[in-house]
């Protein structure tokens, strides 16, 4: 069976929409084996609008839209399209000098990248409200086109440039540096221009014209901080948040707890998968080193923690609403049974009704498909046991680019 996904050509906002859940399938999600996906895009949306764990720098906001502004010179949609592609990848070629740990993207496959940084970044440069045109590149360069008319324009010709109102981004973006894109030594490092206008479409990010949710944008706050953050600096530990208003740090403590309760329900997601593989040929080193996990995980785990998923993550259901994420009843009951149990943490390494919840939460997400690996021997076949991973709710993008606006290496 195919699945196909669509939308009215006329409405961008649905293409908007369809294009932004294709973009969240292509990244790389630790969680997605219990379905929490829904409530930490939710915290993740609310707390840094426009970002994504596929954005590697913050210059590419600049880039993206310093390449549409060339190709926008061309003269049909057809022919934008394929500047615009031929401008990335030559992006790619004057940033290859930099090497592969600096996040280049596309640094290998070059011009058979099929994700180009516009398409990694254009979700984003909507919601800081630098692109301002909806809908996809080909919808974009038809605006282009269509604006160009109604101004009575000639057709775009190489070597023109088109006025602001045609291009559909923000007229105040910095300029391009000389010979963009294959300028000389080009990197990632922000121009004092660039930054302070990053800066500022960071902290107005927010969900629509009214502002909700606005005042729970760490950017608002965080990017105040102009010293390198340490590698390894976690969210909860952010030099800033002793200044930012209560309900923001209210808001993250439940972020943080939910984090780590639902924590423990991946590792011992794992340790019963390592069980059923034991007498399959599997690793004894591997089911001790996740059981020992989670062991540690249970007495670590704080009461206060539990408590405050179990009071408050009915609120997240709000967040879900206003950032678009559907948090279903039974991704709900999950949480909350898993809180419930981890009221006795004592007990969670010998609980069977654990194993049961876990194993359950799994299979109906999963066996459909046929790649529970609970339910299916092939699928645990090809399980290589990784490590459970905390939520971080996209603290790794905002990381790098609060160094990148700090303008530190």
């Amino acid at each position: 069976m195919q699945t196909f996904l669509g939308w009215i050509d006329g409405d961008p906002s649905h293409e908007d929409a369809v294009l932004k859940a294709l973009g969240s399938r292509g990244q790389h999600d630790a969680r997605e084996e219990l379905g929490l996906s829904s409530l930490r895009d939710s915290f993740a949306d609310t707390f840094f609008p426009g970002l994504s764990t596929i954005q590697t720098r913050a210059r590419y906001f600049f880039f993206v839209q310093w390449c549409c502004e060339l190709a926008a010179r061309r003269s049909t949609e057809e022919d934008i399209l394929a500047a615009l592609h031929r401008h990335e990848v030559d992006l790619i070629r004057a940033l290859s000098h930099l090497g592969p740990r600096h996040g280049v993207i596309g640094i290998d496959s070059q011009e058979q990248l099929k994700r180009m940084p516009s398409d990694i970044y254009w979700s984003g440069l909507q919601r800081l409200g630098l692109r301002q045109v909806e809908g996809g590149a080909a919808h974009w360069a038809r605006s282009v086109i269509a604006a160009r008319e109604a101004d009575r324009l000639s057709p775009g010709r190489e070597g023109e440039t088109a006025s602001s109102s045609a291009l559909g981004f923000d007229p105040d973006r910095p300029a391009m540096p000389d010979g963009f894109p294959k300028t000389t030594a080009l990197d990632f490092r922000l121009t004092t221009e660039e930054r302070r206008a990053l800066r500022r479409r960071l902290a107005g990010a927010c969900l629509d014209s009214k502002g909700r949710l606005q005042q729970y944008n760490l950017m608002t706050v965080f990017p105040s901080h102009r010293e390198r953050l340490p590698v390894g600096l976690d969210l909860w530990h952010h030099p800033m948040i002793p200044k930012l208003a209560a309900d923001t740090q209210h808001l993250l403590d439940l972020a943080r707890a939910f984090a780590e309760v639902m924590y423990g329900s991946g590792i011992l997601y794992r340790r019963i998968v390592a069980k059923l593989s034991l007498p399959e040929g599997g690793s004894l080193d591997r089911y001790d080193g996740h059981d020992a996990s989670f062991r540690a995980w249970s007495e670590g785990l704080q009461s206060r923690d539990v408590e405050l998923v179990i009071s408050e993550i009915d609120q997240v259901v709000r967040l879900g609403v206003l950032t678009r994420h559907t948090i279903g009843p039974e991704t709900l009951a999950f949480v909350k049974g898993w809180a419930a149990l981890c009221q006795d943490a004592s007990a969670l390494p010998t609980s069977q009704a654990a194993e049961a919840l876990v194993s359950a939460r799994e299979v109906a997400l999963k066996a459909g498909a046929g790649t529970s690996r609970i339910r299916s021997r092939p699928a645990r076949a090809r399980w290589q046991g990784g490590e459970a991973q905390r939520l971080d709710y996209r603290w790794g993008t905002a990381h790098r680019f609060l160094n990148d606006l700090a303008g530190v290496p």
